[in-house]
């Protein structure tokens, strides 16, 4: 992980070792013997300018202090980017199971009711066949008591 992050970064700008005197009084005041027009840095305090960032070379120059707190940055963003992604898809999931759920709870709910549709349809059923069987008796049971009253006649 380190290889990849220090990969981009230039040794020699990013870990100065030590610096002259002449480079200093240089790069704090501007010579007036150069032919060139754009002066080198116009700042009084070199340190105090951010460090450059070369875009086309994908180089940055930061100090150490400034790579940990831009590491320390980015690292927060990714941990908070990753959590809300995954808190996303906890949700997600969460709605899909609760979907699925209420789909099946209803699926067996109505397989429940048909099922005591059924058994009802059963014993009111039994009940009619209890009933009429009781009925068929007693008219038959009348019926043998009118022909053997006929039959004594």
């Amino acid at each position: 992980m380190f290889r990849h992050l220090f990969s981009n970064v230039r040794k020699s700008s990013t870990f100065p070792i030590r610096r002259t005197i002449t480079s200093t009084r240089t790069s704090k005041f501007p010579s007036t013997r150069k032919s060139s027009t754009l002066p080198g840095r116009t700042s009084a305090f070199p340190d105090s300018t951010r460090r450059t960032y070369n875009v086309l070379n994908q180089k940055v120059t930061y100090t150490l202090k400034e790579f940990l707190a831009e590491y320390e940055g980015r690292a927060n963003e990714a941990s908070a980017r990753m959590e809300k992604s995954i808190n996303d898809k906890i949700a997600s999931l969460n709605d899909k199971i609760e979907s699925h759920s209420s789909s099946v709870n209803d699926k067996i709910e109505s397989r429940i009711s048909n099922a005591e549709n059924k058994m009802l349809y059963l014993f009111v059923g039994a009940i009619i066949i209890d009933w009429t069987k009781v009925i068929i008796e007693k008219f038959y049971d009348k019926e043998q008591k009118n022909n053997e009253s006929q039959e004594k006649k």
